[in-house]
């Protein structure tokens, strides 16, 4: 609508105008976006670490002779978690 509102006025053809856009947020508006996003790439860093540390703990378990079974039930998990983390540990 803009395109052809502009063209009318400027008595062109709509293929001669281009409109851009730009949004810009405001400065609190903005600041909220780059926290929430500092966050989330912070969550990730974390959940890769605590992944990290619970397919140590598995395979700590299982070299100890600890059986998967067992694991499973002193972490609070299935055999089949277990299973998952250890061999994501190979």
């Amino acid at each position: 609508m803009a395109t052809e509102a502009a063209a009318l006025q400027l008595d062109v053809e709509d293929s001669e105008i281009c409109i851009e856009l730009e949004i810009i947020l405001p400065t609190d508006v903005a600041e909220l976006w780059q926290r929430a996003q500092g966050l989330e790439r912070e969550s990730r860093r974390i959940s890769a670490e605590a992944a990290q540390l619970s397919r140590r703990v598995v395979r700590e378990l299982r070299e100890s002779g600890i059986s998967q079974r067992d694991s499973a039930e002193a972490l609070g998990l299935s055999p089949q978690r277990i299973a998952q983390l250890e061999k994501r540990t190979a």
